[in-house]
């Protein structure tokens, strides 16, 4: 994960949280300095690289979670119908549970203008739905993988 801005992926990883539109859970911007507080009070950020036997497509998403809680996914559009964030989210789940044994796992989607595509990512992941575009993964559930994407960890 990145949990700092020496890390050599935070350019991009600021970048691509800074400029997409479509999958990005709650349309949130980020400043230098708010990545910087929110690494100060534990989040972190995980990121994810995609390559297909087409292509190399590099860093294409980050899952942004402080505790039991993701706070934002974002993605670039590029990659969208692959269920690359779905094999991602897994990943990450079962991180966090790690760090945060015995709490439910929390996110949630702020809808904007232009992120129709990820709408529906939390429920795809074998999230609950509750009121007001929030999502629980109870510890008595498993995150839904995506057979078809292999997951290498670096």
């Amino acid at each position: 994960g990145l949990d700092d801005a020496q890390h050599p992926s935070f350019s991009r990883v600021f970048e691509l949280v800074n400029k997409t539109n479509q999958f990005n859970t709650n349309g949130g911007r980020w400043s230098h300095e708010s990545m910087l507080a929110f690494f100060e009070a534990g989040g972190a950020f995980a990121t994810f690289t995609v390559r297909d036997r087409f292509a190399d497509y590099g860093l294409v998403g980050v899952v942004i979670f402080r505790g039991a809680h993701i706070v934002q996914l974002v993605m670039s559009c590029r990659v969208i119908g692959l269920d690359v964030e779905v094999a991602a989210l897994e990943r990450v789940v079962r991180e966090m549970r790690a760090r945060t044994p015995g709490e439910p796992l929390a996110a949630s989607i702020v809808e904007t203008s232009s992120n129709t595509p990820c709408r529906d990512v939390f429920l795809r992941a074998g999230f609950t739905p509750l009121a007001g575009g929030a999502f629980e993964l109870p510890l008595s559930r498993e995150p839904v993988p995506a057979p078809h994407v292999g997951v290498v960890t670096s």
